[in-house]
């Protein structure tokens, strides 16, 4: 097997093991919730979110802000656990504050 030729691809592949991937539909939006790995600002890192597709305003029973937070929060606190028991080196931000956790990783 070859080495991934990316850190975004070497990610992709770890969480991949363990977490689904967010889906999206042939718009490009997304369709079914999960992660979502991007190239970081730094070069060598990636960025990690979890993706939630945009929910229908019509529905009485759409989950809450503040559910869709904490779904978000453990996901990424999810996903750095994940990362980190690889031998990534994983900073989180906003894991405990933001309503759009992420993480920067490196291997």
């Amino acid at each position: 097997m070859t080495e991934p030729t990316s850190p975004v691809d070497a990610a992709s592949r770890i969480l991949f093991a363990t977490h689904t991937p967010a889906g999206h539909n042939q718009y490009g939006a997304c369709n079914t919730p999960g992660y979502q790995v991007n190239d970081s600002s730094r070069p060598g890192s990636i960025r990690v979110h979890h993706q939630m597709p945009n929910p229908d305003l019509l529905d009485s029973n759409r989950p809450s802000d503040d559910e869709q937070a904490s779904e978000r929060q453990q996901a990424v606190g999810a996903y750095a656990e994940t990362l980190r028991e690889a031998g990534w080196n994983v900073y989180p931000r906003g894991l405990d504050t933001s309503r759009k956790p992420y993480l920067i990783a490196w291997p």
